[in-house]
């Protein structure tokens, strides 16, 4: 299998930083770090498909990264997810449809 080359962030982008898993992750449940990377990667392998920019990299901001992580990084003792759905609301113009589109 090809491994695909995955552009970096600019640096001057804003990260992720101190990441805290949500405060209703059961007690039973734990956060799986390489479920939540791996995610996260995946998303921001997706280009943009329209727009000014199309074809370039979706780099995740710090807010959507944080859904990201707690959607498919808190995971059950049997290693399933603990949110299956998620409701989001964000205002207009934020990025949300091509994140939700990823999740």
């Amino acid at each position: 299998m090809k491994k695909v080359k995955r552009p970096e962030r600019p640096a001057d982008y804003p990260k992720l930083e101190n990441y805290a898993p949500t405060p209703f992750m059961l007690p039973t449940s734990h956060y799986d770090k390489r479920k939540a990377d791996r995610a996260v990667k995946f998303i921001e392998m997706l280009p943009h498909t329209k727009g000014r920019w199309e074809g370039k990299p979706f780099w995740l901001l710090p807010w959507q990264e944080t859904i990201i992580r707690d959607l498919f990084g808190v995971v059950k003792e049997d290693g399933t997810r603990q949110f299956r759905t998620v409701y989001v609301e964000i205002p207009k113009k934020n990025q949300i449809r091509f994140a939700a589109t990823a999740m």
